[in-house]
């Protein structure tokens, strides 16, 4: 049975572990929307990817979000 992650739990490698780790647009690597939007910031959400092209969108790293978007 595979770990449960809330959204403050850092992933593995800092991927995503219920989603896709790829932008559905350009194909790009997700990186955390946080550390993208400010590489400074004290506190991360480890449920938040975005595209680092794109940056059209959140994509969130639960299991009921599994393929999803949002934003």
């Amino acid at each position: 049975m595979m770990k449960e992650f809330a959204a403050y739990d850092p992933r593995p490698d800092g991927r995503p572990v219920y989603i896709d780790a790829t932008c559905s647009e350009c194909g790009a690597r997700l990186v955390l929307h946080d550390l993208l939007v400010n590489p400074e910031i004290p506190v991360v959400w480890h449920d938040e990817f975005a595209c680092p092209q794109c940056r059209d969108r959140v994509y969130v790293d639960q299991p009921l979000y599994q393929n999803s978007k949002v934003g």
